[in-house]
């Protein structure tokens, strides 16, 4: 064997006695991949492992996650921060080593899992390269340059999110953008070729990519001139298909049972002695170790050169960080008053902090001239105008998000996108993961009830805000009018370790008596009971504050003092004080009014509490009529309302006597 030879086997044990010693992971990816991987690491990804953060480093994404014992074998080969010990505690509680590549561990641009999020993060981190690289022709001598390749599976390009992030790739001409295709033609349940048909060729080609195929997938020498090749084209994003065999050299070879199994000693020893590398002290031979040395002195001094350049470049104006308070203190300064609908309050918004956040950019679905999430006066990116700041991410949900994803990890820019809230349930995989990295992506989701009317059941959310505010680690803010929108991206502004969620109307808001500090709350009293005492108190959340308000009339009519709370985010509400959450919510009977089926609101019930919302799906019709259709217009509430104040009545003497 040749050095290289007995490095790609020992990279291959050491994977599989990661898997092996937890008794649980993916051998047959480890087996398959890691000439591919041995390829891109030692002859051409350029990276510092002890600067981990450096812009100009080429990207490695892992989007076939299952690999990541081949990944934390190769990172620990190559010097970064991953000890045998380490290794030995993969798949652990708390370990570095994680089932599934974790966004902040040594070397690990994103968190992968989800088969296809990888590869359409790619896109959004190659989207930034081709940006920042005309940026330094404008700026500089137009030296920065990175690639960004990926590691897919018959999974992840099965998914549809690949198809969808693929097709933009091509449409942009990332040409920076290498897939790397582990083509073992197998998937848990049998060979792939029973479920997937595609002539991958055709199909990327169609897409827009240059396609190679490397036939023997144990060449690596092969694989790496296929890379080369890769990085010659200058319109094209690339796709390498590496034919290979699942669970190269093992008893299973070849077989599905090895896709997510571990080998037990014998099966070790077995490989072991095909692959003719040892590896039962968890150490890399001195000729791989030489031939790790060499490559990382080349790397070094690229990184070395490059750095120099870079400071120069980092010290423009666009890379300032980013003032929160001052931007904060602006938008508490303007006069917020307009009568509109809370989805053309947040394009105000967005509008009046682009200048202030240069490196902001984003999209929608499509839907631009109707969620208003786009920059007026801007141009949108194209591979014709590299510095667009609008985004048209097309009829694309899913990749939308995890292209943002991939901006905003990128660490150049911050992302935002945005669709009808129905729509969410297509982005929900990337938004989830967004909020499990911490990623500060802004999702703008407008027309957000059955007060979208004529559009009927298919385009009323009903379910959606219950789902939404599940998610951990997620703003969601539904504000109730211009001012409370404000507050939402105040939110935004301050929270860079979390995604956030506007919910916003379709519908005209008439501005309520709101107060945008007091909204970063989560909840206040916006309209206070004209007497110090208070018998009812009425709470909602976006469009239904209003209601509140129209409900608060006629009871004041009846004789009832109510006061009416906002609650544009029951998530933050809900980490306040038990103190503040008592005096919002006050003594008195609490009312909830919500056009959606959460039962979040359930916590803060007492007996004879009540909440009205909705049990079922939305109807097709006038806005106005479908509201009063499913009784939750102010005039159908308040006889339900006035009937649960008969039953606190009843039991409680407190309440005025009318």
């Amino acid at each position: 064997m040749t050095d290289r030879e007995i490095a790609i086997n020992e990279l291959r044990v050491l994977g599989s006695m990661e898997i092996s010693n937890a008794k649980s992971g993916h051998t047959g990816i480890v087996l398959s991949s890691a000439p591919i991987l041995f390829a891109l690491f030692n002859d051409h990804l350029m990276f510092n492992p002890k600067d981990t953060s450096w812009l100009m480093r080429d990207r490695f994404i892992m989007s076939a996650g299952h690999g990541s014992a081949l990944l934390y074998a190769i990172l620990h080969m190559f010097g970064y921060d991953y000890s045998i010990n380490d290794l030995k505690s993969f798949r652990q509680l708390h370990s570095k080593c994680a089932g599934h590549p974790d966004y902040g561990a040594s070397g690990v641009e994103v968190t992968t899992g989800p088969l296809g999020q990888g590869i359409a993060n790619a896109v959004g981190i190659a989207l930034c390269e081709k940006k920042l690289n005309e940026l330094s022709k404008e700026k500089t001598d137009g030296f920065f340059s990175h690639y960004t390749y990926v590691l897919v599976g018959e999974g992840d390009i099965s998914e549809g999110i690949s198809y969808e992030a693929c097709s933009l790739a091509g449409l942009w001409k990332l040409s920076k953008l290498i897939v790397l295709l582990d083509s073992n033609n197998m998937t848990i349940e049998g060979k792939a070729e029973l479920a997937l048909g595609d002539d991958l060729v055709k199909r990327f080609e169609a897409q827009g990519f240059f396609v190679q195929t490397v036939d023997d997938g144990n060449d690596s020498v092969a694989i790496s001139q296929a890379i080369s090749q890769a990085k010659a084209q200058d319109e094209k994003p690339s796709l390498i298909i590496c034919k290979t065999k699942l669970g190269y050299g093992c008893e299973f070879e070849d077989n599905p049972k090895i896709h997510g199994s571990a080998l037990d000693e014998k099966g070790l020893d077995y490989l072991r002695e095909k692959l003719g590398v040892d590896m039962r002290d968890w150490k890399f031979s001195k000729s791989t170790k030489a031939l790790i040395n060499q490559s990382l002195k080349s790397k070094k001094a690229y990184y070395t050169q490059s750095v120099a350049k870079l400071k120069k470049f980092l010290q423009d104006d666009f890379f300032k960080p980013l003032d929160v308070q001052g931007i904060t203190e602006q938008l508490l300064n303007q006069n917020w008053f307009y009568d509109v609908a809370t989805r053309e309050s947040s394009g105000k918004v967005l509008n009046f902090i682009k200048d202030k956040i240069p490196n902001l950019i984003g999209g929608s679905a499509d839907l631009a001239p109707s969620t208003k999430a786009v920059f007026a006066d801007e141009p949108f990116f194209s591979a014709q105008d590299v510095l667009g700041r609008n985004i048209h991410f097309g009829i694309r949900e899913h990749a939308m998000g995890a292209i943002c994803n991939g901006i905003q990890v990128y660490g150049a820019f911050r992302s935002f996108c945005s669709t009808f809230f129905v729509f969410y349930d297509y982005l929900k995989p990337s938004l989830r993961m967004s909020a499990i990295m911490g990623l500060n992506v802004l999702y703008i989701l407008t027309h957000d009830s059955i007060m979208v009317g004529e559009d009927g059941i298919t385009h009323q959310p009903i379910e959606q805000l219950a789902n939404i505010r599940s998610v951990p680690n997620l703003l969601a803010f539904r504000p109730c009018d211009t001012r409370e929108t404000v507050a939402g991206y105040i939110l935004y502004l301050q929270n860079n370790n979390k995604p956030t969620a506007l919910i916003l109307s379709r519908q005209e808001l008439k501005m309520q008596n709101s107060d945008i500090e007091k909204a970063l709350l989560g909840g206040y009293v916006i309209e206070n009971s004209p007497l110090d005492k208070c018998d009812i108190t009425l709470i909602g959340s976006g469009s239904e504050v209003a209601t509140c308000v129209a409900v608060r009339d006629a009871l004041f009519k009846k004789g009832y003092t109510t006061r009416i709370v906002s609650m544009p985010s029951e998530g933050i509400f809900s980490m306040q004080p038990k103190k503040y959450q008592r005096q919002v919510l006050g003594d008195g009977l609490r009312v909830f009014i919500e056009l959606s089926n959460d039962d979040i609101y359930q916590k803060y019930l007492r007996e004879y509490d009540a909440v009205f919302n909705l049990s079922g799906f939305g109807e097709s019709g006038k806005a106005g009529d479908v509201l009063d259709d499913l009784e939750m217009s102010a005039s159908k509430l308040l006889p339900k309302i006035e009937k649960v104040i008969k039953t606190y009545k009843k039991y409680n003497r407190t309440l005025l006597d009318n």
